[in-house]
């Protein structure tokens, strides 16, 4: 079966996710924000905010940032995007972003860590670690977080699709789509670009 990923399509014609109340959210605040460059992650959460692995494993956001260089890759949810092109995307080119000296790879959402462990099965050599941010706590000190609306009502927090590259806490690059069905800069390509390396041209999957 081919993998669906490197041909790239316009998300915005995913009408099944286009049409969930995920997307009522306020699209006005879905914008690049300069302003997090030279943000230092370990100081705007405090350094105590917890995120938990597939296996409820917490750990501290200093003991994740601190010393190390990470990628993060800021998932909405379960949804075709998610699960079909962003995340894919980075495990294709898992080897290409260590060798180019990143430390660890982070996907993070808000979901809960169970939840969390049904993309395991895209990450066999468990190169990306997968981590719930279920209150939104880090998620709302890094500025990413939505409030969704139903009807005018606010109804909960959702997160943009974005992604980092941190430098021992501090965020050297951030890519945020404009919509939750956009796939256009947070794929893994685009990561690699940003961190000097050209990615690798991939044979597609059968």
């Amino acid at each position: 079966k081919q993998s669906p990923y490197p041909l790239r399509p316009n998300m915005h014609r995913i009408s099944s996710l286009s049409r969930t109340s995920i997307c009522v959210a306020a699209r006005s605040a879905f914008s690049a924000r300069k302003y997090a460059i030279g943000q230092d992650i370990t100081k705007s959460t405090n350094g105590d905010i917890q995120l938990a692995d597939t296996q409820g494993k917490k750990y501290t956001v200093s003991s994740i940032f601190k010393g190390k260089k990470v990628v993060v890759m800021g998932v909405p949810g379960n949804t075709p995007v998610c699960t079909h092109y962003q995340i894919p995307s980075f495990t294709l080119h898992t080897p290409e972003i260590y060798d180019s000296g990143v430390d660890h790879i982070l996907c993070v959402s808000i979901l809960d860590c169970f939840s969390l462990k049904a993309w395991e099965v895209f990450d066999a050599e468990k190169n990306i670690k997968l981590l719930s941010d279920q209150e939104a706590h880090f998620t709302k000190a890094i500025g990413q977080a939505v409030e969704e609306y139903k009807h005018g009502v606010p109804r909960s927090i959702v997160t943009r699709r974005y992604s980092l590259i941190v430098d021992n806490g501090i965020i050297t690059h951030e890519n945020v789509e404009k919509e939750f069905t956009d796939f256009t800069v947070t794929d893994a390509g685009t990561i690699l670009k940003q961190l000097g390396t050209k990615p690798k041209s991939h044979s597609k999957s059968h």
